[in-house]
């Protein structure tokens, strides 16, 4: 089931960034050899932008020093991977409640072009915050386990 929720960001990160390019194409064109200005294409941009790198986010691995987790024994070596797990669960809870929040705050607020809330924005921080702390409470309990 996680592995077909992973295919499934992954897949929606590549027709995001699909559409981004052909948006952002057709924006060039419009703007440089047609010469009109289409300012929804840039909100919409925009927020797509945000999507993709916050979902992009989630699925990443991210890069840390582990020089002290590598030297220690398996004992430390599994404190060191649940303190660092903790840290990051704290702060993807705290980032998700804040999304949250700003959801609320600008639920009627709407872009200037695009007949859109704004707070289609900040749901991609409460999504993707919510799949980031899954795969990473999924990945953490694999590292534990000794899958990882």
């Amino acid at each position: 089931m996680l592995v077909l929720l992973k295919r499934l960001v992954d897949t929606a990160c590549a027709l995001l960034l699909g559409v981004i390019a052909a948006l952002a194409f057709f924006q060039v064109v419009a703007r440089y050899i047609l010469g009109f200005s289409t300012p929804w294409s840039e909100e919409l941009l925009r927020l797509l932008f945000v999507w993709l790198a916050l979902l992009g986010a989630a699925r990443t691995v991210h890069m840390r020093v582990d020089m002290l987790e590598q030297a220690a024994g398996p004992l430390i070596r599994r404190g060191l991977v649940l303190l660092q797990a903790l840290v990051a669960v704290g702060l993807l809870v705290l980032l998700i409640w804040h999304g949250l929040t700003l959801i609320e705050l600008t639920a009627y607020d709407r872009y200037t072009a695009l007949p859109v809330s704004v707070q289609w924005l900040y749901w991609a921080i409460v999504v993707a915050g919510g799949l980031w702390l899954l795969f990473l409470i999924t990945e953490t309990a694999a590292k534990l386990r000794g899958d990882a």
